[in-house]
């Protein structure tokens, strides 16, 4: 492997999830106008955007044109009254605000970042891509933020990494590795400019174009070996030791339990019989078992000895994070509406207990609790 000195990180589609924040922001911001806004129309925009972000990276419209031309687009072909201009400005306040991360994301930055000088390269509008990484927890791992707006130029543009080569500092674009999930932006910008790129491909799309990345990957942890980089130790990983086929214990358990081996608690056993009850949704099909055996661990790790949870204000919102996000990942938190999707599953519910620890290390890892 080639000696690195700096990582070049992608945002949409690389670290963030644009296609959830743009899916919120498109919905919300057409309520603020009083729009009756479909799926349809989503899919309508999202074609209509993606054409107009080709004709940006060829150079063929500007970015403001682009921004107002969309929404402008979009309205006439469905006799939509907005002003699309103003429409643009609330939806770009209304995407700044949902900075869901690609699965991986935070876990795989924090640990890059104490071995390698870390730049996001984005296009996009200034303001929105900060505030959204701010939001994502995610900015202060980055030692620059390089984003089209500011640099007048696009990526795949020789302008866009003439800045970004200047405002870092650097000299030699040999030590440099870009990572990112577009061909045409990422990846062909890159080999123009001499830049090792790593193309981001979570779907396995088929490759098009001209230029060929230097690397491709399917997951983000997948850059822990391209690297030589040792792989932390994950929650999801001792899952099967205690859950699924020939395991005595029970979802909640296996979590707590799942958990501690991983981060090297010392829990005493009698402290595993208190989860003993939540098994198969309370034993009534009710909340998820895996759902509750999380909820211990965040007690376990958030309330300081001698403190209760009452007396802990960070527990709350933590709690919250991960209901909200279980019940957005998999439809409900109720383990009569899971279990069925498992039931021919030989290891029955462990790829939803894996899930689960995803998002539980992912709130303990933006809030710190977790290195």
């Amino acid at each position: 492997m080639k000696p690195y000195t700096a990582l070049l990180f992608d945002a949409d589609g690389t670290l963030l999830d644009f296609e959830k924040a743009e899916e919120y922001s498109f919905f919300y911001t057409g309520r603020e106008f009083g729009l009756d806004l479909t799926p349809e129309m989503k899919k309508t925009y999202h074609a209509i955007n993606s054409a107009l972000w080709e004709q940006l990276e060829e150079g063929k419209i500007q970015k403001p044109q682009l921004v107002v031309k969309r929404f402008q687009d979009l309205f006439a072909q469905y006799g939509l009254k907005a002003d699309p201009a103003a429409f643009n400005t609330a939806y770009l306040d209304n995407l700044a605000l949902c900075a869901a991360r690609i699965d991986g994301a935070l876990q795989v930055v924090k640990t890059l970042f104490k071995q390698y000088k870390l730049v996001l390269v984005t296009n996009g509008v200034s303001r929105a891509q900060h505030r959204r990484m701010e939001a994502s927890r995610l900015a202060p791992y980055f030692d620059q933020v390089i984003v089209s707006e500011d640099a007048g130029a696009e990526k795949p543009s020789r302008r866009y990494f003439d800045y970004m080569m200047e405002t870092c500092g650097f000299q030699d674009p040999s030590g440099l590795l870009l990572i990112g999930d577009s061909l045409t932006a990422d990846i062909r910008g890159s080999v123009q400019y001499g830049i090792d790129c790593c193309w981001f491909n979570p779907h396995s799309k088929p490759r098009s174009g001209d230029y060929s990345p230097t690397y491709e990957i399917h997951s983000l942890e997948e850059l822990y070996p391209l690297l030589g980089v040792e792989a932390p130790a994950r929650t999801r990983d001792a899952v099967p030791e205690f859950y699924g086929q020939g395991c005595r214990n029970n979802c909640a358990e296996a979590m707590l339990l799942a958990f501690c081996k991983t981060h090297g608690i010392d829990l005493p056993a009698q402290a595993v019989k208190l989860l003993g009850g939540f098994g198969g949704g309370l034993s009534t099909g009710r909340t998820c078992g895996a759902l509750c055996g999380a909820n211990a661990v965040l007690g376990l790790v958030s309330v300081p000895n001698g403190q209760y949870g009452k007396e802990t204000p960070e527990l709350k919102p933590r709690t919250v994070q991960l209901v909200e996000g279980f019940q957005r990942a998999f439809g409900s938190c109720d383990c009569a509406d899971l279990k069925t999707r498992y039931a021919d599953c030989p290891h029955h519910c462990q790829e939803l207990l894996k899930t689960t620890a995803d998002l539980l290390e992912d709130i303990l890892l933006a809030d710190g609790v977790l290195d």
